[in-house]
């Protein structure tokens, strides 16, 4: 443990005595498990962490907890074990901020050795509402002047700005260039009311600020579309700067756009026909559904090897979802067996349930799957 940036961490955000039963649990913790920190490098605690799980159903069955930590008779088993859950998980998130506080003072060293008089381009997302013929605004204007919102005060000339058509459009239409920013109201030279098919009703004064862009390209054949930019990993749909990754891939698809067209014809072409129907003999290996329930009701719904957790992503949609891996796959049984949730099956996301079996004559163990991830 990093005892003593541990305890200046912790003073700042709790008051002494709390701050010393923190170290103190997570020295009692070593002593079982040896240093915090190793199981950080490895995983960032995560295989600490399933040693310490312990349900409402465990406490109603009254089974042993996993992990090594003896427990004073007449304690509550369950709330001392999510303590230590608390005490890892507060040493995580410390070790994560401290790092990251390191990479940017690496980053800040970095510039100032470099010496680097340019800033690095960004990239922003800008939504345009149905009601505005932006169309037809770009055929009268190379630039247009839009209000700057609080989200997109980062802004700075030579910017990239992608305009995502709402619905019924619903799709980055537009790539332009930011050629000027913070304008007040009373500076704008641009009139482009006649291209709005209503008003908005807001009154603009000197302190509302606008961004000038001149427009870049079009995207006429490939389709950038809220589901798709969902699946990128896009929260929410208002104005803001956009991820270098998801911006990576909005560039790749105008060049193929523009650039080579070729490309996308060969890709778009029909050549490969699906969908022919085939007859075969196989062999299923039967489930028993309670057997999941019970798998779910003791490891809950977020994956045990990355975290995800489907309902934080997809909202009701993902409420209660979580796939179920069996330790030993069935198909290497010859006989029917008894299921024990709590040790032969494990709460996996879908993408970590796939590569565990990715090699079905090497099926991944969960620990190999953690350290892997953790690389």
């Amino acid at each position: 443990m990093l005892t003593n940036k541990f305890e200046k961490y912790l003073i700042k955000r709790m008051k002494q005595k709390a701050a010393d039963d923190y170290i103190s649990r997570i020295k009692t913790l070593e002593m079982h498990y040896g240093d915090i920190d190793d199981y950080y490098d490895k995983d960032r605690c995560q295989s600490l962490l399933l040693e310490f799980e312990y349900t409402a159903d465990d406490e109603r069955l009254k089974r042993k907890p996993l992990h090594k930590i003896p427990i004073r008779v007449g304690s509550n088993i369950r709330k001392a074990t999510s303590n230590y859950r608390s005490y890892i998980r507060k040493y995580v998130k410390f070790r994560n901020e401290t790092a990251t506080q390191t990479s940017q003072t690496n980053n800040i060293k970095n510039d100032v050795n470099k010496n680097l008089t340019t800033e690095k381009l960004r990239y922003w997302f800008v939504p345009c509402d149905e009601w505005f013929d932006i169309e037809a605004a770009f055929r009268d204007f190379s630039k247009l002047e839009w209000w700057q919102t609080q989200f997109l005060m980062g802004m700075k000339n030579g910017d990239i700005v992608y305009i995502y058509k709402t619905l019924p459009i619903g799709e980055i239409k537009y790539k332009g260039r930011i050629t000027e920013t913070r304008i007040p109201y009373s500076k704008l030279k641009i009139d482009d009311r006649e291209y709005g098919k209503k008003v908005s009703g807001r009154e603009y004064n000197d302190k509302d600020l606008f961004f000038e862009f001149e427009f870049d390209k079009a995207l006429p054949k490939s389709q950038i579309t809220m589901e798709m930019l969902k699946s990128w990993g896009l929260p929410y749909f208002q104005s803001r700067e956009l991820p270098e990754e998801i911006a990576q891939r909005i560039a790749e698809a105008y060049l193929l756009d523009n650039d080579n067209n070729d490309l996308i014809s060969r890709i778009t072409k029909p050549s490969a026909p699906e969908g022919k129907k085939k007859e075969y003999y196989t062999t299923t290996y039967e489930r028993n559904p309670k057997n999941r329930q019970d798998c779910i009701r003791l490891q809950g719904t977020i994956c045990k090897v990355c975290g995800f957790n489907f309902y934080q992503t997809y909202g009701e949609l993902g409420k209660d979802f979580i796939e179920v891996h069996h330790k030993k796959p069935l198909y290497s049984l010859d006989e029917e067996i008894v299921i024990n949730p709590a040790e032969d099956l494990v709460a996996v996301c879908s993408n970590c349930h796939h590569m565990l079996h990715r090699n079905k004559d090497e099926i991944l163990t969960i620990e190999d799957l953690i350290k892997l991830i953790s690389k």
